[in-house]
């Protein structure tokens, strides 16, 4: 690890790739924000977008006088107006010392060292995005992460005491003008009680009077009917006093949303506060506030504005937060912990050429190698709102087709969704749909590989006495399938698309020359094509100009030469088996040194030396993947039980080895004439490989599929793999 001399300042150039892939993410228009992350706060830094020939790289400035410790780096960007959003982590990139002794430069000073690192895309929206990381993305602060906690709490603290004080004030306020009014009314009420008072006695003086003149008989009478007349006189003022206290309590009450300002019959309410629907909200009692209710709803951030305070846990992950005056919950499943190093992950390839007429299938298994897939919605969409060119397109139980009406680049969204409709992998490719036109000179294509170029199709050892679906003596070379898809006429057949009848376009090569002329040889390496059996070794040296020289190569020998290359190797190299983390890692060795060996030979020969015969300067060399084949099979070809071994083994060596081809073809030394092709999802690997029918067990004579190859495709998928391969063809001529 680099150890860094705190008062010194650096650069990190930081190369980001897309998910599996290995090229590097486009950044163009997008707003990119970075940070270091140290065990206890996180440091923006400066991050400007540097573009080369081969893509784009982010490089950072590490500010001067950063605190002691060991630090992570952190991207975050979103494009298209802030709709969607990414991200990248790389841990442990560098420490910093205030020894200089300790330091790797010993404290000189310097401003040019640069460390160059690698990771790739993560891609998960705003969830699990802190408070601050919000905040930074949306330019709300430019502090660092403790500096901006410590201040966002002051301003939380500050906002409830205000709120404190103005409900305080509004209690009083209330209570002044509820007390005002009572009193009024109360006072009103005593008066017409005064006047009902004085009334009786007048009654009674005026009742006296009457008696004593009266005869002595009548006075008993008159006297209970001027007392009757009096209590109902108070009687109807008590009743006009509770009344007009009621009223003044009901129109305070009412006024602005306040209820239970003062509550009959208890103490414990001041004030309490309600939405529309009457929802008790919070309440004031005893000069303290409290919240008794939420809005549970899930109220996602806008993309405008970000939060005023926000909640989240030890791992950021958001709580709850205040927004424009509301109290809002999130929800969210703590065991789908974010693991930003091994994400679920889905196998896209960049882009994919079709033509009208035609029908791309990509198949779910080989996008996911998720053989339950069934389990899994692995939704592809088209990326339009019109109706029209929606319908182009089906989402169907093992795969999903398209079927173009119009030329144009249209991009398509992928998802990986469980069964709990959780979203575990969101990406995009292109499918770019074009109309094939003949060259307007002849094209020279060259087909090199293995087994798979040669097209062995069942190398199990059981025959077609055997019930094997594929002899095991059959060849049947994918070059058979481009060179009828690109050359011949007429219409379609049964299961087989109609070609598209190109001129100018020939396969070069010494094998199998009455049909799709190749250079595959079962059992070889890369290694091999660069020793002394190789077609390319003439003359006691590998020399692709000698091989070119050859009439005997072509079909028409009047033009010759190469203009692409095609290379699909790697199956034979050796394997290294690694447990990480309680999971099995297949990797293949020694293919990406000698890979460049080869491609540092054609370069050199065929491109960069103008005085060679056949030099081109225009040549492309295409890098193919391999299909990636069903999860059973593996037993039977040809070595029969392994500790590790079955179809996801075998395909997860192919994964591999596409990864290092993507790595090779983003390389700056290559970038230029090296491509990388994902041939695997345009191949059905439950059906592209050969099979048996055989007894479900012991006990009985019932049959079931059981495949018996896991490494080479039947004719079915050898085909498929050809038409694969000539989309990339066509969107190159």
């Amino acid at each position: 690890m680099y150890v860094h001399y705190s008062p010194n300042q650096i650069s990190i150039r930081w190369t980001i790739c897309r998910g599996f892939s290995k090229l590097p993410e486009d950044f163009t228009r997008a707003k990119v924000v970075g940070m270091l992350a140290s065990c206890d706060n996180k440091h923006p830094v400066n991050i400007d977008v540097v573009k080369e020939a081969c893509g784009q790289h982010l490089l950072v400035t590490v500010p001067a006088g950063l605190p002691e410790g060991v630090y992570d780096i952190l991207a975050l960007w979103t494009k298209n107006h802030d709709r969607s959003i990414a991200r990248s982590r790389h841990n442990g990139i560098f420490c910093v010392t205030n020894t200089p002794e300790e330091a790797t430069d010993k404290g000189a000073a310097t401003t040019d060292t640069i460390l160059n690192i690698k990771s790739s895309t993560s891609t998960y929206g705003y969830d699990g995005l802190s408070a601050y990381e919000l905040a930074l993305l949306k330019g709300y602060t430019t502090e660092d992460e403790n500096t901006w906690v410590e201040t966002q709490i002051q301003v939380a603290t500050d906002t409830i005491d205000e709120a404190k004080t103005a409900g305080v004030s509004a209690v009083n306020t209330a209570t002044d003008t509820a007390v005002s009014v009572v009193d009024s009314k109360t006072t009103e009420g005593l008066n017409s009680l005064d006047a009902a008072i004085t009334e009786a006695t007048n009654a009674i003086s005026t009742a006296k009077a009457e008696a004593v003149t009266a005869a002595t008989s009548d006075i008993a009478e008159a006297a209970e009917a001027a007392l009757g007349q009096a209590q109902e006189a108070y009687d109807e003022a008590e009743e006009d006093i509770r009344t007009s206290k009621q009223a003044a309590i009901d129109e305070v009450a009412t006024s602005g949303g306040w209820t239970n300002i003062i509550k009959e019959g208890s103490d414990s309410i001041d004030l309490a506060i309600t939405d529309d629907n009457g929802n008790m909200l919070a309440e004031m009692a005893g000069g303290e506030l409290r919240v008794k209710q939420f809005d549970t709803r899930h109220t996602a951030v806008t993309e405008d504005t970000g939060p005023d305070l926000a909640v989240a846990d030890q791992m950021g992950n958001i709580l709850a937060f205040i927004h424009e005056g509301r109290i809002i919950t999130r929800t969210f499943d703590s065991r789908q912990a974010e693991t930003e190093s091994e994400p679920m992950p889905m196998i896209l390839p960049d882009t994919v050429n079709s033509y009208v007429g035609d029908t791309l299938q990509l198949f779910k298994y080989p996008m996911t190698l998720i053989p339950a897939y069934d389990d899994w919605s692995v939704s592809l969409s088209i990326d339009t709102s019109a109706t029209s060119i929606r319908k182009w397109g089906r989402t169907l139980r093992r795969h999903s087709e398209m079927k173009p009406e119009a030329t144009g680049v249209y991009n398509i969204h992928a998802r990986l969704i469980d069964k709990h409709r959780r979203i575990h992998y969101a990406g995009q490719f292109q499918v770019n749909v074009i109309t094939p036109h003949s060259p307007q000179t002849m094209k020279n294509i060259l087909l090199i590989g293995d087994s798979e170029t040669q097209g062995i199709v069942n190398n199990s050892g059981i025959t077609t006495a055997q019930g094997a679906s594929e002899s095991p003596a059959t060849n049947s070379p994918f070059a058979d399938e481009v060179k009828r898809l690109l050359t011949a006429t007429g219409p379609a057949q049964p299961a087989m698309p109609a070609p598209l009848g190109l001129s100018n376009l020939q396969l070069i090569g010494t094998q199998n020359t009455a049909g799709g002329r190749h250079e595959g040889y079962g059992g070889r390496d890369v290694a091999w094509f660069l020793s002394t059996s190789s077609p390319f070794y003439k003359n006691g040296v590998i020399d692709f100009n000698a091989y070119l020289a050859q009439n005997t190569i072509y079909p028409d020998a009047s033009h010759k030469g190469a203009d692409y290359i095609y290379i699909l190797l790697g199956a034979n190299n050796t394997s290294a088996v690694t447990i990480e983390k309680g999971k099995i890692v297949r990797t293949r060795t020694g293919y990406t040194s000698s890979l460049k060996t080869l491609l540092d030979t054609i370069k050199s020969q065929l491109i960069d030396d103008s005085a060679r015969a056949y030099h081109n300067p225009n040549l492309k060399v295409i890098l193919l993947s391999y299909a990636f084949p069903f999860t059973d099979g593996y037993g039977y070809h040809p070595n029969g039980s392994g500790e590790y071994t079955d179809g996801l083994w075998s395909a997860q060596g192919y994964l591999d080895l596409w990864r290092q081809n993507q790595a090779i073809a983003a390389d700056s030394s290559y970038c230029s004439f090296v491509s990388s092709v994902l041939i695997a999802p345009q191949v059905d690997s439950e059906n592209a490989y050969a099979w048996i029918n055989k007894p479900k067990n012991n006990y009985t004579s019932d049959t079931e599929v059981q495949r018996i190859e896991a490494i080479h495709p039947n004719t079915i998928g050898y085909r498929m793999f050809g038409a694969a391969v000539v989309r990339d063809i066509i969107g190159r001529i």
